[in-house]
């Protein structure tokens, strides 16, 4: 009986793991077709490749975290949680500051001086676009996670009262 236990509860834990593992590659695969088309256009004269990719990683793992968090290893811990409810506050913080220097890019010298020759406008809109939008993804699940993980604890407290 404590043998069958062990066995479910380390079956449990490895599927979470692998879990964890494939989501990673799956953003990892998502950042690369994000960039790619980025990269093709303007090579290695557009500045913003770490803080676009850091958007697209905190929006498809922060939406992770506040959809998915009991299918992840670490949802029992509380420790962790709280690490990460505190965690956003730098993350969030880098993440205005760097759309503020890609508005700044913007206003000052604008997309066209690092498109190389031949390419069309349109990936101008397609830059600056995707970058709004995981901006926009990120910031909002820098706001949602720190409710979403005192919630889950309030949750693990209430349980273990009753």
């Amino acid at each position: 009986m404590c043998l069958e236990l062990y066995n479910h509860v380390e079956t449990s834990l490895v599927n979470k793991l692998i879990f964890s593992l494939l989501w990673l590659v799956i953003t990892a695969v998502i950042v690369c077709l994000i960039l790619l088309p980025i990269y093709n256009a303007t090579g290695s004269e557009y500045g913003y490749y770490v803080p676009n990719t850091i958007y697209i990683i905190v929006a498809v793992t922060f939406t992770r975290y506040i959809f998915l968090l009991d299918y992840h290893w670490w949802a029992p811990q509380k420790t962790l949680k709280v690490i990460l409810s505190f965690l956003v506050i730098p993350i969030g913080l880098y993440i205005v500051d760097t759309h503020y220097e890609f508005q700044r890019f913007l206003d000052e010298e604008g997309l066209g001086s690092i498109l190389k020759s031949g390419q069309s406008p349109g990936v101008m809109g397609y830059i600056k676009n995707q970058f709004m939008l995981f901006w926009a993804w990120a910031f909002l699940c820098c706001l949602a996670i720190p409710i979403k993980m005192i919630r889950s604890i309030w949750r693990d407290y209430k349980s273990r009262i009753k």
